[in-house]
């Protein structure tokens, strides 16, 4: 008599691991210029208004005192100082797109 071979049970499928969360990437600090920060400094600011006049003092009150904080003259006086407030600055950004956001009401 032949033999069958012996069927191997199929093994579960596994779906693939999810890809990894990839949040935007900041500019390199090699492309940090003072004309860069003076530009996202001017944004942030609008952006500040913008939410201010849309949801009100309630929703910017702790977000105006980290802008003033930033001292952009003083950020072009080294590069640690300008990376710094790139990094205050980009900071910002994300709270204000965070309480932007229809979710966020």
């Amino acid at each position: 008599a032949t033999e069958k071979p012996h069927a191997r049970p199929a093994a579960p499928a596994i779906a693939a691991p999810a890809p990894p969360h990839r949040e935007e990437t900041p500019a390199p600090s090699a492309e940090v210029t003072n004309a860069s920060i003076t530009d996202l400094y001017r944004t942030v600011g609008l952006s500040l208004k913008k939410l201010d006049a849309t949801r009100g003092e309630e929703a910017t009150y702790d977000l105006w005192p980290r802008y003033r904080h930033i001292r952009i003259a003083d950020s072009f006086t080294s590069r640690t100082r300008l990376l710094a407030a790139h990094d205050m600055l980009r900071a910002l950004e994300r709270d204000i797109s965070t309480r932007t956001s229809p979710t966020s009401r």
